[in-house]
């Protein structure tokens, strides 16, 4: 009786070593899963980004905070082709006719996120101020 104790104990023992080192595998594995999948994401916005940057014009960007980085958000236009279309439109000076204004942000908390807000139509007529007041306003 003594023996058969002894030797249940020590299976309980090994049983318990055992799944707790699988407990701990699982952990490691699901958060290692997790991080994989942020990386993912990330991935996929720099794209997005980099795809849409390729569309717009350095001298028509703002950064917000504006002045010295580093920034946490940027305005650009964008111009598409009309359907059909190669070439994005032009006004009659060949200038582009930028259609839509895209600002990426990044809003603090937990986690922090990577927003993006368009406006569409974009408005031509504002100023270098007012376009920077609307970055601001959409950072806020």
């Amino acid at each position: 009786m003594v023996e058969m104790s002894i030797a249940a104990a020590m299976l309980v023992t090994a049983v318990a070593l055992a799944m707790s080192g699988l407990l701990h595998a699982l952990q490691g594995f699901n958060q290692t899963d997790a991080q994989d999948n942020l990386d993912t994401d990330v991935q996929i916005a720099m794209e997005r980004l980099k795809g849409d940057l390729r569309l717009s014009a350095v001298d028509k960007m703002s950064f917000y905070p504006e002045g010295v980085g580093p920034y946490t958000a940027i305005s650009f236009p964008l111009a598409h082709p009309l359907p059909g279309e190669l070439q994005v439109p032009t006004n009659g000076q060949g200038f582009i006719i930028w259609d839509q204004t895209v600002i990426y942000h990044v809003k603090t908390g937990t986690p922090y996120q990577l927003r993006m807000t368009v406006f569409d139509p974009r408005d031509n007529d504002l100023t270098a101020v007012e376009r920077q007041d609307q970055l601001d306003s959409v950072v806020r």
